[in-house]
């Protein structure tokens, strides 16, 4: 929970951050964000990059709902591809479930998150230049 004034400097400063990296921002709607499909869609895709990056527009760029089946059609996905990833014997469930124990057995909450050498941590966007640093020890 935060108090007004620092939800509004939040927003601003991710306003921010969206010009500063040249990219839209519009806060979605329906937040938090409802992940547990687009995620095991995105374990599922044999190329996920494309994916992560419709799903991130639309969810960052444009204020989507990414849980919604339309939507989740227009970031590319087939009917078929979704429903496979709402089966309950769908295997990206599992892998969705593995995955999300071992980031919080490591204590990672939230993304990004940067792991270098398996001895420095970082998270946020904002500590790319600690990173950077990081990779030249």
């Amino acid at each position: 929970a935060m108090g007004p004034e620092k939800q509004a400097m939040v927003m601003k400063d991710l306003q921010r951050w969206a010009w500063w990296w040249g990219v839209p921002f519009c806060f979605p709607a329906q937040f938090p964000l409802r992940t547990v499909l687009p995620l095991r869609c995105v374990l599922a895709s044999p190329q996920p990059a494309p994916l992560i990056r419709s799903l991130f527009r639309a969810a960052w760029g444009e204020g989507k709902d990414i849980s919604q089946e339309n939507i989740l059609l227009e970031c590319g996905l087939t009917p078929q591809q979704i429903a496979s990833a709402s089966s309950p014997n769908c295997l990206e469930r599992e892998k969705l479930r593995v995955s999300t124990a071992q980031a919080r057995e490591k204590g990672i909450f939230g993304v990004p998150t940067f792991e270098v050498n398996g001895r420095f941590r970082f998270w946020g966007q904002d500590r790319l230049d600690f990173v950077a640093q990081a990779l030249m020890r």
